[in-house]
């Protein structure tokens, strides 16, 4: 199995959102893991509140947060839907 199958079915977590599973260009959880822990050179973002979560979204979507690493989120934050966006975040 692979780990979007087994973190979308696993009965211990809540349902993972679609964008969060499979979300292009990158779906969250290849960064951010299924788990919101990520890995070294991404944010771990789980705890982080909603609102926070979608305002950085937002920051790096209208070019207020970029470094060298931010390229593959400007992208992600350029077509996310707020409503995907949401779900994401709540998850």
């Amino acid at each position: 199995m692979n780990q979007a199958l087994i973190a979308t079915t696993y009965t211990g977590l809540p349902r993972m959102p679609e964008v969060v599973a499979k979300g292009k260009p990158l779906p969250c959880m290849q960064c951010h893991l299924a788990n919101g822990g990520s890995h070294p050179e991404s944010a771990a973002i789980a705890g982080l509140t909603v609102n926070y979560i979608m305002e950085q979204v937002h920051a790096f979507r209208d070019g207020e947060r970029a470094d060298v690493r931010t390229g593959r989120m400007v992208q992600v934050a350029k077509i996310i839907s707020e409503k995907d966006l949401k779900e994401a975040a709540e998850y």
